[in-house]
């Protein structure tokens, strides 16, 4: 997946994008970012290899309800797109 093939570059010194992998759990309890705003938000499951199609992508994110929003969507998005993939959590 996404996230630890960015761990295995950073392991390597190639910088890659800082992020946190969350479950859809740990963003509703949420009291203040992981990260500064704006931020980006995508499901990471290796059923879904393309989450722009999926609809499994939410940019320009700019406060702590729109990101716990965004997470129930791309979830959701998930979902639709392929019913039973792994989710893994969310970036």
């Amino acid at each position: 997946g996404e996230h630890r093939s960015k761990a295995l570059l950073r392991a390597y010194g190639i910088d890659a994008v800082e992020e946190r992998l969350l479950t859809a759990a740990e963003v509703e309890k949420l009291e203040r970012s992981p990260l500064p705003f704006p931020l980006a938000l995508k499901v990471e499951s290796p059923d879904i290899p393309h989450k722009t199609e999926a609809g499994a992508v939410r940019l320009n994110i700019a406060d702590l309800a729109q990101l716990k929003q965004a997470a129930r969507e791309v979830i959701a998005a998930a979902k639709r797109h392929r019913a039973g993939a792994r989710i893994d959590g969310l970036l």
